[in-house]
């Protein structure tokens, strides 16, 4: 149970990051490695944020709902979302983070280009999967 816990955490606290993260979205559309690594437009409906790509009211909604062991993509599904923009906000988000680690000099441009390739297999495996 103490590791569904902190997968069901982990995974709750990077979709409230990303639902937080508004105002860094934007800047992350302007961003030709966010278009590269989405491969979809970064302009998503309603407000941008993961609660509101899948549907629900609060950030409280969508923690119950991981909490229970439900994917994003089954919490998409039962609310008629669909789980493409989410995965795409998410990947634009990470490859934004991930270019101001290689801008301030925490990763090597090899390590930069070694996670962007793998950065939507990974966030769609974690979109796909229940805990």
């Amino acid at each position: 149970m103490y590791i569904k816990r902190v997968m069901i955490v982990g995974t709750m606290m990077v979709a409230m990051t990303f639902g937080g993260n508004l105002g860094g979205a934007a800047a992350d559309s302007a961003s030709p490695v966010a278009k590269i690594a989405s491969g979809a437009p970064l302009a998503p409906a309603g407000d941008g944020s993961v609660t509101s790509l899948l549907r629900l009211s609060s950030k409280e909604e969508l923690y119950e709902a991981l909490y229970d062991g439900r994917s994003l993509a089954d919490i998409a599904d039962s609310t008629g979302a669909s789980i493409g923009p989410v995965i795409d906000l998410q990947v634009a988000q990470l490859a934004g983070q991930l270019k101001q680690r290689l801008d301030s000099g925490s990763i090597s441009e090899r390590q930069y280009r070694d996670h962007l390739a793998e950065l939507r297999s990974v966030v769609t495996e974690s979109a796909l999967r229940s805990y």
